[in-house]
């Protein structure tokens, strides 16, 4: 049986106890939380295929047959655009954390680092718990790649 998990930025998902009113809606979701304004929060749905797509309030929430339906919800009413490893995606924080990034392009947090791109001189390391700043200037573009072990080495 599916259920509805809803998260803020950290992705950190919680179950939404049965039973939830049908149809599912991005205003819905923003109650869910609590909110007393649900208009003024960016509701966000994780589609099984790893895509996010922002949710109207009036919007249904789209099914995946039997997966489970993930929500992230953000206070405010602005979105961000970013990519990492050539894929897009939308996001209602001015920030994101390094593991959240890793957590969206599949990969592992503890294998993998990812940096945010610089054309102007070199790319910037964001670690698990640090933030990369999502409004400054226009598209952020990271990447990931296999971190780097010096477990073993001899010096």
């Amino acid at each position: 049986m599916s259920q509805v998990l809803i998260a803020g930025e950290d992705l950190q998902f919680t179950p939404v106890p049965d039973p939830i009113p049908h149809p599912v809606t991005g205003e819905l979701v923003a109650k869910l939380t609590g909110a007393d304004k649900p208009k003024g929060y960016v509701v966000i749905q994780w589609l099984s295929d790893g895509n996010l797509e922002t949710l109207r309030p009036d919007e249904k929430a789209r099914s995946d047959g039997g997966s489970d339906q993930r929500f992230i919800v953000f206070p405010g009413a602005s979105t961000y655009l970013f990519e990492v490893d050539d894929h897009r995606f939308e996001w209602g924080a001015p920030r994101i954390r390094g593991d959240v990034l890793k957590t969206l392009a599949s990969v592992d947090p503890t294998q993998y680092g990812v940096w945010q791109q610089n054309n102007e001189g070199e790319d910037k390391r964001i670690d698990n718990d640090k933030y990369a700043d999502l409004e400054d200037r226009g598209l952020e573009v990271f990447f990931t790649a296999k971190s780097e072990s010096t477990e073993g080495s001899v010096w």
